[in-house]
C-alpha cells in the first residue's frame, strides 16, 4: 500500500495553482525543508526512526509541494525525480542504514533542491542568493544499551 501512495504521490502531475502563504517565498521555503530534513537525519541518529521519517514527508507536503507548479515549469523532469527522492528518503529514514549512505541522500535532495530553487525569479523582499547545502556531519546511529546481569555471589557457592 506505502508503495502504491508513493507512487501515486510522484506521478500527480496536476498543474493547480498553489498559493503560498504570506511572507514566505520559494527560498524562504527551500530554507525550511533544509531544516526539516537535517532535524529529521539527527531523529534517524538519536534512533526515532518513525519521527525522521515523519518529518521528510511532513517537509515534503507543507513546504516542497506549493512549489511545485512554479518549478515544473523550469524542469518536470528534476522535480518528479525529487518527489520521488523525498519518498526514497523517508523510507531510508524508517530503517536501519548507513550514517554514511544517509548523509549523502539527505544532501543530494539538498543540492538539487537548492539549484531548482534558484532558478526561480526573485521575489520582492526575499534574499537573492539561495544558501548551498553544506555536508552535514556525518551521523551514528545509536543503539539502546544492551542490558547487562549482575550476580551477586560467587559462582562456586
Amino acid at each position: 500500500m506505502w508503495r502504491i501512495m508513493m507512487l501515486l504521490m510522484a506521478c500527480h502531475t496536476d498543474p493547480g495553482v498553489a498559493v503560498p502563504l504570506p511572507g514566505e517565498g520559494p527560498r524562504e521555503r527551500a530554507a525550511t525543508i533544509r531544516v526539516e530534513l537535517l532535524a529529521a537525519q539527527n531523529a534517524w541518529s538519536a534512533g526515532n526512526r518513525d519521527d525522521a521519517s515523519e518529518r521528510v514527508l511532513a517537509a515534503y507536503a507543507q513546504q516542497f509541494e506549493p512549489l511545485e507548479p512554479a518549478l515544473r515549469e523550469i524542469d518536470a523532469e528534476a522535480v518528479l525525480a525529487l518527489e520521488y527522492d523525498f519518498g526514497r528518503l523517508s523510507r531510508m529514514l524508517s530503517r536501519k542504514g548507513q550514517p554514511v549512505r544517509i548523509n549523502g541522500a539527505v544532501q543530494d535532495v539538498l543540492v538539487r533542491m537548492d539549484a531548482l530553487v534558484g532558478e526561480l525569479p526573485v521575489t520582492v523582499g526575499e534574499p537573492e542568493v539561495v544558501p548551498v547545502a553544506e555536508p552535514a556531519p556525518t551521523s551514528v546511529e545509536v543503539q539502546a544499551p544492551k542490558r547487562e546481569f549482575t550476580t551477586y555471589g560467587a559462582a562456586d557457592e
